[in-house]
């Protein structure tokens, strides 16, 4: 399941970085030859953000987001790798989870207060769906990490 998540995951990430790439250079081209196209400049703040969000919860699946390590060096030898390990995941769970809550609220809001893009006209909030989805599966996957800490009481595989 894991892999699938990995795959599904680079596999949005790396579109909507694609997109991003094309549209910008669109623009770029486009204004060297006199075109006005004013939507391709919010299209790409889109696209990249969505691509910042997906690519997160992509580095999260492969175990190659970065992990607290100013607190791990402060505390390096006082507590065992095995709660050390399962501290930070609960750190990584906590700000996911309220990440992906507010992400939620500011979603519902921009339903009831819509902020609509002055060239695209469609509703900006809808990023923050993006981004209540991805921080939703880091603090799934946190929690995956956390259970096999606390069961295996060893390191993570």
């Amino acid at each position: 399941m894991n892999k699938i998540l990995e795959n599904l995951f680079l596999a949005i990430s790396g579109t909507l970085l694609t997109l991003m790439v094309v549209v910008v250079f669109y623009g770029v081209v486009s204004r060297e030859l006199g075109w006005s196209v004013a939507w391709t400049t919010e299209l790409g703040q889109m696209l990249f953000l969505a691509s910042v969000f997906t690519g997160a919860a992509y580095a999260t699946l492969k175990k190659a987001h970065l992990q607290i390590g100013v607190l791990s060096g402060l505390v390096k030898g006082r507590f065992s790798q095995p709660l050390l390990e399962g501290g930070q995941q609960l750190v990584v769970i906590l700000f996911s989870a309220a990440v992906a809550w507010f992400a939620t609220a500011n979603l519902m809001d921009g339903f009831r207060y819509p902020d609509i893009s002055p060239t695209l006209g469609i509703n900006r909030s809808y990023l923050y769906a993006i981004m209540a989805a991805s921080f939703t599966v880091i603090a799934i996957h946190g929690l995956y990490r956390l259970g096999h800490i606390v069961v295996a009481r060893g390191r993570i595989q």
